[in-house]
């Protein structure tokens, strides 16, 4: 059969050609169009990459341990530890231009102790340690002081807690074996006032001092033996004080709670006390006035000699989340909140029971220092965590430079 030629087409068949090709390329334009957003929504909806650190370590000292650590504007490290060896108080200082360490003796014939540092507004570091005695090590700019606080006062053990206010005056807090009390001193006019904030039953074992915007202290701890975890704070009058966490909040629930705390304050200003019960890490979260306790990971139940393990440090990164490193069974752990959930990484999986005697501090481009001890080796190293962000931007700067 001949085709029909194109002249012999009716008018109204051509029309109709037309429309049809004129749909058909409108459906294919959407089709494509969609295409196109459906591949941009994918792209651009991606979140963006977990953030991630690069790791390394060093040694800083031989045969010493219980390491805490501050970190000053330039990004200088600065170290209290203790060597078994002459039972010293220990000065660590590392540049951060040079990456090496410089040590030092600050006081010797003490037997064991454990130790916090903190620094003042021009960076001068102050210690705060426990040789059965309140002891108190401070550098003037010019040579190191040490003096006893509170003589008389008690046998003193476990932890002290030592922050710097805007004035450069240090507040202390500390535990009382002998007299089963939690105390607290700060430096006014060169003499230092101490009181006793709480002796209901074996309160401040484990004591963590943080300083709000106005400089007045609040301090995270544990009584012992009942498990609670407990908060006591000075609004400028008064001290008050509360029961944050215990055991029987839930039915079944009979773990004791508030060992190993550590308190910060975030930028919205609410205090944020990480601590451990026997079998978990907890957060406890003050919000207008009133506190919120959530459990952010479950851990082995911790057993014999749970309190050498019960140690944790709190930072905040340059977008004020919270980081967290802490040790238990399954070793020493870096967590942290990404603003949308908790991340984490095992840094050293440990061989049998280890104490890693742990601190943590983040300098402003989130890079992470964290002093501990190697049982294996038996020194004391800084594990250093580069931060791949700042990594990526100091190359990209470099880049454009060239």
């Amino acid at each position: 059969m001949n085709r029909p030629l194109l002249h012999e087409l009716d008018s109204a068949a051509i029309a109709r050609s037309v429309a049809n090709c004129r749909y058909r390329r409108a459906l294919l334009t959407r089709i494509l169009s969609s295409a196109a957003s459906l591949l941009c929504a994918v792209i651009f909806s991606q979140p963006s990459r977990a953030q991630e650190w690069t790791w390394s370590s060093e040694q800083i000292d031989l045969g010493a341990s219980d390491g805490s650590l501050a970190i000053d504007a330039d990004s200088n490290l600065h170290l209290a530890y203790y060597k078994p060896d002459g039972g010293q108080l220990m000065y660590g200082f590392r540049s951060a231009t040079s990456g090496k360490w410089f040590t030092m003796s600050l006081d010797h014939g003490l037997g064991g102790f454990s130790s916090q540092i903190a620094l003042d507004s021009n960076q001068n570091p102050h210690i705060c340690y426990a040789p059965r005695v309140l002891k108190y090590a401070h550098f003037d700019g010019k040579q190191w002081q040490t003096q006893e606080i509170d003589k008389g006062g008690g046998l003193v053990s476990y932890t002290c807690s030592i922050k710097m206010d805007s004035k450069n005056r240090p507040h202390i807090s500390w535990y009382v074996e002998s007299g089963v009390f939690l105390r607290y001193a700060e430096l006014k006019d060169g003499a230092w006032l101490a009181r006793t904030l709480d002796q209901q039953g074996l309160p401040g074992k484990w004591n963590s001092l943080a300083l709000d915007s106005e400089g007045n202290p609040h301090i995270a701890y544990i009584e012992f033996p009942l498990g609670q975890l407990r908060y006591t704070a000075f609004d400028g009058k008064l001290w008050t004080r509360n029961i944050v966490d215990a055991p029987g909040a839930k039915p079944g629930d009979l773990y004791l709670r508030g060992f190993g705390a550590s308190l910060i304050f975030n930028r919205d200003g609410e205090a944020l006390a990480v601590y451990y019960d026997l079998e978990s890490l907890k957060l406890a979260r003050l919000s207008e006035g009133k506190w919120t306790v959530s459990t952010i990971e479950q851990l082995p139940n911790f057993g014999d000699w749970a309190w050498k393990q019960f140690r944790t440090s709190t930072a905040l990164d340059s977008k004020g989340n919270l980081h967290i490193v802490f040790e238990s069974k399954k070793g020493l752990e870096h967590l942290w909140w990404d603003g949308a959930e908790w991340r984490s990484r095992m840094l050293i999986v440990p061989v049998g029971v280890t104490f890693f005697d742990s601190s943590m501090v983040m300098d402003k481009s989130d890079n992470i220092y964290i002093a501990y001890k190697d049982a294996t080796e038996g020194t004391l190293k800084l594990f250093i965590g580069k931060s791949q962000a700042a990594a990526d931007a100091s190359r990209a700067a470099a880049s454009t430079i060239r």
